[in-house]
């Protein structure tokens, strides 16, 4: 068994491409999803051939909250993350599922809708390498994943739009609810390296993602990333990874 785990926020005409690609896949297994609208939504449920809780809160709260929400509902043996903005390839969990014996949470590459390569995987950054990001951006970030999927880097994180996990680590770790929006995957993924715990990417399966970049546009959405970073250095000087 499997649960999927799935947020949505505004995200009514892509979460339900994104339950068909679910109920679509190749091999699925017996899988329960739990859907929670941080905002109403006003789809109805496809017909699925899977149990699936819909959940909408009264109010909305942050994604770290959210996701602790539904960690609380699970029992199985690994975890299905995923953004609402994604689809998957019909025989994507298939293979995440063949390959996640030898990791505690594993993702594979992701593609923008166009087909452009998305560097999901990045090294754990620093203030300095935050700052060299920014005159080199995209090149290196092309470049850190590129080593990340070589298999020469174990020292990375996995962006959150898709993460295969072992539920231990989820009811062990959970979400840090100070991150509003922005960094959430980043500190746990780092939490989770401190503990011992195994990140891989798996190269032979990939999913598509329509990421929204909405802190390069958004002014409010900008500070909150700010103050994400700010929270989670303030914890890597605290915690530093060896």
């Amino acid at each position: 068994m499997l649960s999927v785990l799935i947020v949505t926020h505004d995200h009514d005409f892509q979460w339900p491409v994104l339950l068909n690609s679910l109920k679509d896949q190749a091999s699925r297994p017996e899988i329960t999803v739990y859907l929670l609208h941080n905002l109403p939504s006003a789809v109805p449920l496809p017909e699925l051939p899977f149990k699936i809780y819909s959940i909408t809160n009264t109010k909305p709260t942050s994604l770290s909250k959210n996701h602790n929400q539904l960690i609380s509902r699970i029992d199985t043996e690994f975890t299905l993350i995923l953004n609402p903005d994604t689809k998957l390839p019909k025989n994507c969990l298939e293979v995440l599922l063949k390959h996640i014996k030898n990791y505690d949470l594993l993702s594979c590459p992701a593609y923008y809708p166009d087909g452009t390569i998305q560097p999901n995987a990045r090294f754990f950054p620093s203030v300095k390498h935050m700052l060299s990001e920014k005159l080199i951006h995209n090149k290196n970030r092309l470049s850190e994943f590129k080593d990340i999927l070589s298999g020469t880097q174990n020292k990375f994180w996995i962006h959150g739009s898709l993460w295969l996990i072992r539920s231990v680590w989820l009811h062990k770790l959970k979400f840090c609810e100070q991150y509003r929006l922005y960094c959430e995957d980043l500190d746990f993924c780092h939490r989770l390296y401190l503990e011992g715990g195994k990140i891989g990417m798996c190269k032979s399966t990939w999913f598509e993602h329509n990421f929204n970049r909405q802190s390069r546009r958004n002014p409010l959405f900008a500070y909150w990333h700010l103050q994400s970073l700010y929270h989670y250095f303030q914890m890597a000087k605290s915690h530093p990874l060896s």
